[in-house]
């Protein structure tokens, strides 16, 4: 019974470790991309086309190096609309249309706070 009892706690504390875990990284990675898209719209106002197409790659640069982990336990579904809002934004910087480009990043924005929020750790999301 003891070995039992054992067993189960050590599951119960890796499976907690790393919810908590992918939960930090998760915020980690919101916050950073959401201050590199502040930066592109802080960017996107001077209107200097090499800065824009600069900072847009870094962007992409920096979502690519995190999509990678956060397909192994994030929705496929989730990570399919910061895809296509990424997508939507280069289409937009490469057409010159930099006012319809904020929208995209305000889309952007809200996408990484609700996957950020859906994946925290609460007991409404348990029940």
């Amino acid at each position: 019974m003891h070995k039992e009892f054992w067993t189960i706690m050590i599951v119960i504390i890796l499976i907690v470790g790393l919810d908590i875990a992918s939960n930090v990284y998760t915020s980690k990675v919101s916050q950073e991309l959401t201050q590199e898209l502040e930066q592109l719209k802080e960017v996107l106002f001077s209107k200097e086309e090499d800065s824009i197409h600069e900072k847009e790659k870094e962007v992409q640069e920096k979502w690519d190096q995190y999509h990678t982990l956060l397909a192994y336990y994030l929705e496929h579904d989730e990570l399919e609309k910061v895809e296509t809002e990424l997508s939507v934004l280069k289409g937009k910087i490469e057409e010159k249309e930099y006012n319809n480009c904020l929208e995209e990043i305000e889309t952007m924005t809200f996408i990484l706070s609700h996957i950020q929020e859906k994946e925290k750790f609460s007991f409404q999301s348990i029940f």
